[in-house]
């Protein structure tokens, strides 16, 4: 439970507390703005207040979703397809095993449907060929 001190915004901490004087400068660290407070009496020096966020991102996700969708542009073509399914299908697998998930999921996705549409086009293509070869 806060009490009510804590309730107010810091301005008006600082001005209910009275010993405080509050600067305009300002520390910035990853987007964070936290006003730099100096207690007139006891310490000339200003505080600085720095709060560092663990960033939540998965590259190795990222990079197996986008060589994916590449790839599934790309599916028309023999041998490049084969070669980016493979680093985008690894990529996505090793993606599952950190957070955020969900681009390594769509990533393996994906690959999973590249695979479908080469062994169909491959399976149409042979099926084609052995009709011409009854005639």
């Amino acid at each position: 439970m806060q009490t009510a001190l804590e309730q107010r915004p810091l301005r008006e901490q600082a001005k209910a507390v009275g010993n405080i004087n509050l600067k305009n400068t300002y520390t910035m660290e990853q987007s964070i703005i936290i006003p730099q407070v100096e207690q007139q009496n006891t310490n000339p020096q200003p505080q600085t207040i720095i709060i560092q966020q663990t960033s939540n991102k998965n590259g190795i996700g990222l990079a197996g979703f986008i060589v994916s969708i590449t790839g599934l542009f790309l599916c028309w073509a023999p041998v490049l397809s084969w070669l980016l399914l493979i680093p985008s299908f690894l990529l996505s697998f090793i993606g599952q095993f950190r957070k955020p998930r969900t681009l390594a999921i769509i990533g393996a996705i994906i690959s999973g449907l590249i695979i479908f549409i080469k062994l169909l086009l491959k399976a149409s293509f042979w099926g084609g060929l052995m009709s011409l070869s009854m005639l």
